[in-house]
């Protein structure tokens, strides 16, 4: 079985299940059989670019979003982060990526200066 398309299907399910929606409903929204999505659930199916647009839409969520597992309510700030870089050149997306980076690095201190801001 090919990894990525397990890993895919696992991440359609994923998004499906966390909706309460029903592998039928979602062959409706998406105009495509419950039988060819159980089987792209399972990842014994390969599947086109334009059938992967249609369940990502049936699902309301953006393409990448199923292609990287990432479930919206867990990471919505991650998510908002990277659709602002996604849209804008390389040297902008740098400056954010090395903005991100440095308050990582920090975050310790950062803590500790809030800790003390807040015992006062």
């Amino acid at each position: 079985m090919d990894t990525f398309l397990k890993k895919l299907g696992d991440s359609i399910r994923s998004f499906r299940t966390a909706q309460n929606c029903t592998l039928e409903r979602l062959a409706e929204r998406a105009d495509l059989s419950p039988n060819y999505l159980s089987d792209i659930e399972r990842g014994q199916r390969n599947l086109t670019i334009r059938n992967l647009e249609k369940i990502a839409r049936g699902l309301n969520v953006p393409v990448y979003q199923l292609l990287l597992g990432i479930q919206p309510a867990a990471n919505d700030d991650l998510l908002e982060l990277v659709a602002l870089a996604a849209h804008t050149d390389a040297k902008v997306t740098a400056f954010i990526t090395n903005i991100v980076k440095c308050i990582v690095e920090k975050l310790p201190d950062l803590r500790k200066s809030v800790k003390r801001i807040g015992e006062t």
